[in-house]
């Protein structure tokens, strides 16, 4: 059986392709295969990660009720149910 392979043709006019071919060149020969790899699965993860992080900020957001219901959401809190501070605060914003 074979081993696959793949070319990497960088365009180095493109600056995001320059930066990536200079990492790799900077990749002891014979450690540039493993790079790679790590590189690819080390993005997967980073998906994964991001996607469970997410999930979790929602449900935890969901649970405590910070954003309120949908009913809450399309309603303008009263001018009475907004504090004293935040509303000089906002005063002075739009001073500025």
């Amino acid at each position: 059986m074979t081993r696959p392979v793949y070319s990497f043709r960088p365009n180095l006019k493109n600056s995001e392709h320059q930066r990536a071919w200079e990492k790799f060149q900077s990749v002891p020969e014979g450690q540039k295969s493993q790079y790679l790899v790590q590189a690819i699965l080390e993005k997967e993860d980073r998906k994964w990660l991001e996607e469970v992080i997410q999930k979790t900020i929602k449900e935890s957001v969901r649970e405590l009720g910070i954003c309120g219901t949908t009913e809450q959401l399309k309603t303008k809190p009263s001018s009475e149910e907004i504090p004293d501070q935040m509303m000089d605060f906002l005063s002075q914003m739009e001073n500025l």
